[in-house]
């Protein structure tokens, strides 16, 4: 997954800075029609979509993957390419490609079910 500008900044300055960094609530999930780039560009919209607020695991070997579902219902009609991580405050953190695109029928529902999200770092 690739990390926004904001991501990466922040961690190198409480690596480098000694500046606090902390990320409050769960990560929320998000679906895209292309590439996300790092802003979060390209995200569905229509129907009744919404970004989902997923439950991770805590970190380990520099991986970390979801412990609850992300769902998503009631979906526009749409190719879903990638998916995308946001902080509850609305700010883009990091994304990817999923490893085969989603066609997604109007009113249909996504479900991205426990272990499937995985963030890693190199």
């Amino acid at each position: 997954m690739s990390k926004s500008t904001t991501l990466a900044n922040s961690q190198l300055d409480a690596e480098f800075n000694s500046t606090a960094f902390s990320i409050t609530g769960d990560p929320e999930i998000s679906l895209h029609t292309g590439d996300h780039g790092i802003t979060g560009t390209n995200e569905v919209a229509g129907g009744s979509y919404a970004r989902d607020a997923t439950a991770f695991a805590a970190a380990a070997s520099k991986s970390v993957t979801n412990t609850a579902a992300a769902i998503f219902t009631n979906m526009p009609a749409a190719v879903v390419t990638h998916v995308g991580v946001w902080s509850a405050a609305g700010v883009f953190l990091r994304g990817g490609e999923l490893t085969a695109s989603l066609t997604v029928f109007l009113g249909g529902t996504v479900t991205l079910g426990i272990g499937e999200i995985t963030a890693t770092e190199a």
